[in-house]
């Protein structure tokens, strides 16, 4: 039986041709495990509550193909039944850990997987994947909440009800094509053209050069109860978000550690524009660089007011794709790279209590930070959570765990000292910063009685060109930018 085909979306294309730049790598994996906190779980209930989702969704039915032209094309397959694999036992956080890393088969094949799973001390629960060509964060929180309600439906034979037409996802789809001849597109796009109009240089705080690999680790700090509790009063009190205050956290601490003040950070948003599309799976979202010119002299409050006005503003621009945007660059001469080496999201707390979620890394990330605000969606009264995703041939876990010991003072002292300068806010741990004073400012040092400094510079110039070498006052200069100004 043949299936009508569909061209893929702006935001599908996005992911398409990134697996086209990284192929065979599991980047694109959005995988996790449902546990369930009742003490007994009718695995063949869940199999009907998951597979009444699939039927409904036909986003999760879409499978690609190649047309006669060999573009990428997708269509929607015949819903079928299906029967879950049961995985217990020991081993089974490693195996769903593994699971998670490897990459789906993309032509023609399903892009889910599900398996129940029984953990040794009896939890139970389920495991799932995704591919992000049809399935985005929203909807993995969109599906697991109707699984557990289903079967919660079928566990007390209940009819299952839900309260909401459920999209098909080729509306969406309808809606993408159309966008390019829409009264806002031109909007759109002189808006995304005017805050690109030159780009920044990249923030890059890896000594690496050329091409790496995209092997990524994942390394996450619990802020504790007492810090995150300082946090949420801190946003209440200054009309603010915990992703705008991150936001802004991040922002300080790549202005105080580099020599970059002209810095963009890149969030998704859900473009779901209807209200009836958040009721809908399928991979929707937009990829927004937000750029931010640093003032050190600006203080907390003042950035703060100026991050919330830009977010605001490229949200009403959110439709606009990212690869329209960085095929305008090309176009211009200019390379939109760097756009996307630092990537921030907040994943919204879980509002049910029936079930817990922890979210598997697929060990591989084309940013150079991926960083995730409450990664595993405990509920809002739980300590919060920072997951940084960082690419192993970049830095070290030493380097990140250097980051987060600096963000606990940073985010210290903006709750206490609102009101400082950029540059006077405390960013080094006491423990570094004793470290930095007494050990590595130890300035005994054995040298050649026939080598110069002046030859000692050069060498590290070439060794390390965009290292700070210098800071004076606020402003910090690399080896390359000393070197060239000793030059002259």
């Amino acid at each position: 039986m043949s299936h009508r085909s569909y061209e893929l979306s702006h935001p599908q294309k996005r992911i398409w041709y990134t697996e086209m730049l990284y192929p065979d790598t599991a980047f694109a994996n959005l995988a996790g495990s449902v546990v369930f906190k009742r003490q007994e779980v009718d695995f063949q209930l869940l199999k009907k509550a998951i597979n009444w989702v699939i039927e409904r969704h036909d986003a999760l039915r879409i499978r690609l193909m190649s047309d006669d032209n060999c573009d990428i094309r997708q269509y929607i397959s015949d819903y079928e039944e299906k029967d879950y694999e049961t995985i217990e036992g020991e081993l089974l956080e490693n195996w769903m850990a593994e699971r998670s890393s490897t990459a789906f088969s993309l032509m023609g094949a399903d892009l889910y997987y599900f398996a129940m799973i029984k953990f040794s001390d009896g939890r139970c629960g389920y495991y799932f994947k995704y591919h992000h060509i049809i399935c985005d964060a929203m909807t993995v929180t969109l599906l697991n909440k109707q699984i557990y309600c289903i079967y919660e439906n079928l566990v007390n034979n209940e009819d299952v009800v839900i309260d909401t037409r459920i999209p098909s996802f080729t509306e969406f789809l309808e809606r993408d094509k159309k966008y390019p001849a829409g009264e806002t597109y031109a909007e759109d796009k002189a808006f995304w053209q005017r805050e690109f109009i030159d780009i920044p240089a990249p923030v890059n705080l890896c000594s690496c050069v050329g091409s790496m690999s995209i092997r990524a680790e994942r390394r996450v700090l619990n802020l504790g109860e007492e810090a995150s509790a300082a946090i949420n009063g801190f946003c209440r009190e200054n009309h603010t978000t915990i992703f705008r205050f991150f936001m802004s956290v991040f922002y300080i601490y790549f202005l105080r550690t580099s020599s970059y003040s002209d810095i963009v950070i890149a969030t998704g948003h859900h473009n779901r524009i209807a209200k009836e599309e958040r009721q809908m799976a399928g991979m929707t979202v937009s990829t927004l660089p937000i750029r931010i010119k640093v003032d050190t002299g600006m203080n907390y409050i003042e950035l703060l007011s100026c991050i919330t006005k830009k977010v605001t503003d490229c949200l009403s621009h959110q439709q606009y794709p990212f690869e329209l945007l960085a095929s305008d660059l090309r176009e211009r001469g200019s390379s939109p790279e760097g756009l996307l080496n630092i990537m921030l999201n907040h994943i919204p707390s879980l509002t049910e209590e029936s079930y817990t979620v922890e979210r598997y890394t697929p060990g591989f990330d084309p940013a150079l930070y991926n960083i995730k605000i409450n990664p595993n969606q405990l509920p809002k009264q739980a300590p919060l959570e920072i997951a940084v995703d960082y690419r192993r041939d970049a830095f070290d876990s030493a380097h990140i765990e250097g980051m987060f010991s600096r963000l606990r003072t940073l985010i210290e002292d903006i709750i206490v000292n609102p009101g400082k300068r950029l540059y006077e806010l405390e960013i080094i741990p006491p423990e570094e910063r004793f470290n930095l004073l007494n050990e590595f400012n130890s300035t005994r040092r054995h040298y050649p009685e026939n080598v110069c400094f002046n030859d000692f510079f050069a060498e590290q110039v070439m060794k390390t060109p965009d290292n700070t070498a210098l800071v004076y006052k606020d402003r910090a200069y690399t080896y390359r930018e000393l070197d060239s100004k000793t030059n002259k």
